[in-house]
């Protein structure tokens, strides 16, 4: 089963089994990405507390949120085995386009956890939210874009 799926090439049995430990800047970005999930349920606590009452989509977006933090935070754990990479890997670039698959799935889940605090806030008309909106979607595709080159260039 291939738990980050970026394309056709597979992480085989040929290579070595490469664990990575994250870095500080690893870890930064793992918070990062638990900010957004924490301040929407705070947000949904704290108006149910006052209100009495919450709209629908604040749950349903607090849920998503969560699980897909804990997806994306499994699937950043994962061995090289269980990725499928854009590009052919070898023993000579499979430690570097590990990293850079890991990293990925890293920025992925704190622009997936703006994205989903965003939206709530959208359908209830607030105009600055659709700015974040857009702005983490931009984010999200300079990203990918970005990891594409990087992965294409240490091929």
């Amino acid at each position: 089963m291939r738990y980050v799926n970026l394309g056709n090439y597979k992480g085989g049995k040929d290579l070595p089994d490469v664990r990575y430990h994250p870095s500080v800047a690893d870890r930064v970005l793992e918070g990062l990405a638990l900010l957004p999930v924490l301040a929407l349920w705070g947000y949904v606590l704290a108006r149910h507390l006052r209100d009495g009452e919450v709209g629908a989509e604040y749950y349903v977006s607090g849920i998503l949120a969560a699980g897909c933090y804990v997806l994306l935070f499994v699937s950043s754990r994962c061995s090289v085995r269980h990725i499928n990479f854009p590009f052919r890997v070898h023993r000579g670039n499979v430690v570097r386009q590990y990293v850079l698959v890991l990293r990925l799935v890293r920025v992925l889940n704190v622009l997936t956890g703006c994205l989903l605090v965003f939206s709530p806030f959208m359908e209830a008309g607030h105009r600055w939210a659709g700015a974040g909106f857009a702005l983490s979607l931009a984010l999200l595709a300079v990203s990918l874009a970005g990891y594409m080159v990087l992965a294409y260039r240490q091929r």
